[in-house]
């Protein structure tokens, strides 16, 4: 078989494999490097000529072949090359077919590296683009260009191999026959480069060439049989109507991928939802390796974010078949997820409102009631000592329990006390008072009206502090009040001479380390306000806080 043969055979296999690829749309950048590659193994066919000038064009510019062939194996099968390693092996291999191989053409009188296809050799036509034959020189260059071009080819083969290994299971069935025809050639290459042809022949080199172009038509023909049995194991999973834990496992077998994963794309657009229901600000990647394919709905919209292994990025036509296909899924789902997350958005809402609630009972109508308990306890002891004094007394109890029935009312409706909605917590705080002994008295200076934030936040602290201090002073003790705005800031101080508390409390108070204190740093907090508590054993204890103002309207 003639070299021209040998050529023209390879050319047309190269042309082949380029109209097939360029019919897609996202093969044709593959499709235009086969095409440079065509033209590039044509000139390198020139070498078979007996016209001088075509056989020096051919001898000169036909190792552009192997950088363009090299470029072609890296990228395969996007025609991009995947990473900085691989730009740099392809931009050696420019740097090898062109610094280093056209001086050993433009300095020597013979031909260096003969191969299949130059069968003239040693009597081939004579060298017209010899500038001087330099044999020294044209060595010099050779002999780099030849270690230089073994390294590159070797680098090749390694980064094919790894390619190879770490592709998943479907990517591999497509690259395979394609990556491992590149790296025996590349490993041939090199042989034969670094030998001058003694180890082994040029005639092996030509098979491995046609090889290339028709391990990438295989490499597509099974594509087309992978990407058939992936879409038809999705749409027989998408038969069940699967939730979204269960479209994520039909699409992971799909595509064999159990590392797969899909995070919904939340209405209010700032958070993420995956299948499990988990919520995230990102898209969250569990490990290295895994790259994000983003789905939009029927509207145009974001929709969801299939995160899966970065392999596939190697066949965009058969993810985007598959999130198409599983579109009207992942919508149904997403909506299934807001449904889930509104259900619990309610379930919180009712939870914070019976917490709520159960403060303003705690606060509120609890201490009127303990109030009332306190008057009755006083009744009974004045019934044998002071009938008169008794029965005021109980006709006071009539009114308070109709106060504290009105106040249950109010919690439940969701209003606090009335006198404090109408004349401030200034007037409302000495009503409360007003219900407890006459050892608890009330300094108010130029108490104003403020937000009902703010009155409600200390109209119920200073209540919940009266109330702890009567119960834990003792019955000897006095409690005053004291309520002071500066202009800035609303503050409050609520101070008995009982016997104080100890760092941890005396037993049964619950008031440095109970609900109560709890229930008040809850309250100034919502307002920006502290709360504070100091016990001073044998002197009494203080609970002081204060509100940064913002008044409120007439």
């Amino acid at each position: 078989m003639t070299a021209a043969v040998l050529a023209t055979v390879g050319v047309v296999l190269v042309l082949l494999a380029a109209a097939l690829l360029g019919r897609r749309p996202q093969d044709r950048r593959l499709a235009c490097l086969l095409a440079v590659l065509c033209l590039a193994y044509a000139v390198r066919g020139l070498g078979a000529s007996g016209n001088p000038w075509a056989f020096g064009l051919g001898r000169a510019l036909g190792q552009l072949a192997e950088f363009v062939l090299v470029w072609v194996m890296l990228s395969f099968p996007t025609g991009r090359l995947r990473s900085r390693g691989d730009r740099v092996i392809v931009a050696m291999s420019a740097f090898s077919a062109t610094v280093l191989w056209l001086p050993t053409v433009l300095f020597s009188a013979t031909v260096p590296l003969p191969g299949p296809l130059v069968p003239c050799a040693p009597d081939c036509p004579r060298n017209v683009l010899l500038i001087e034959d330099l044999p020294q020189v044209a060595d010099g260059f050779l002999t780099a260009f030849r270690w230089l071009s073994a390294a590159i080819l070797l680098a090749a083969a390694l980064s094919l191999l790894d390619r190879l290994v770490h592709s998943s299971p479907g990517a591999r069935r497509t690259l395979a026959p394609l990556l491992v025809v590149s790296i025996l050639r590349t490993l041939a290459v090199a042989v034969f480069v670094v030998t001058n042809g003694a180890l082994l022949s040029g005639q092996v080199l030509v098979p491995l060439f046609w090889a290339v172009p028709l391990a990438m038509l295989l490499g597509l023909l099974l594509a087309r049989l992978h990407a058939a049995g992936v879409l038809l194991r999705l749409v027989s999973g998408l038969q069940h109507r699967p939730d979204a834990d269960a479209l994520r496992l039909v699409m992971a077998t799909a595509l064999r991928d159990p590392g797969l994963d899909i995070v919904y794309r939340l209405a209010d657009g700032s958070r993420w939802a995956d299948s499990a229901g988990v919520l995230h600000r990102e898209v969250p990647l569990s490990r290295p390796g895994q790259a994000v394919t983003a789905v939009d709905g029927s509207d145009g919209r974001p929709l969801a974010c299939v995160v899966h292994d970065e392999v596939l990025l190697d066949q965009p036509a058969l993810l985007a078949a598959v999130t198409q296909s599983v579109r009207l899924a992942l919508e149904t789902n997403r909506d299934a997820a807001e449904l889930a997350l509104s259900g619990a958005r309610i379930a919180d809402a009712h939870s914070s409102a019976r917490r709520v609630i159960e403060r303003d009972l705690h606060d509120g109508a609890q201490q009127r009631l303990i109030a009332l308990r306190m008057k009755v306890s006083v009744l009974a002891r004045l019934l044998p000592q002071d009938a008169r004094r008794a029965a005021q007394l109980a006709g006071e109890l009539g009114p308070d329990v109709d106060a504290a029935l009105q106040e249950i009312r109010d919690v439940a409706h969701g209003a606090g006390p009335r006198l404090l909605h109408a004349e401030g917590v200034a007037v409302a705080l000495a009503d409360a008072i007003g219900r407890f002994p006459e050892s608890v008295s009330l300094r108010a200076e130029r108490i104003g009206r403020y937000s009902g934030a703010v009155e409600s936040a200390v109209y119920f602290t200073c209540v919940e502090a009266v109330q702890n201090a009567v119960k834990h002073a003792g019955p000897s003790s006095t409690v005053a009040v004291e309520l002071t705005d500066d202009g800035h800031r609303l503050s409050f101080a609520v101070r008995d001479d009982g016997p104080g508390l100890s760092p941890a409390g005396p037993a049964g108070s619950g008031a440095a380390h109970g609900t109560g204190l709890a229930s008040m740093r809850a309250r100034m907090e919502a307002c920006g306000g502290e709360v504070s508590i100091v016990g001073r054993p044998g002197e009494g204890t203080e609970v002081c806080g204060h509100v940064p103002l913002r008044r409120a309207g007439p």
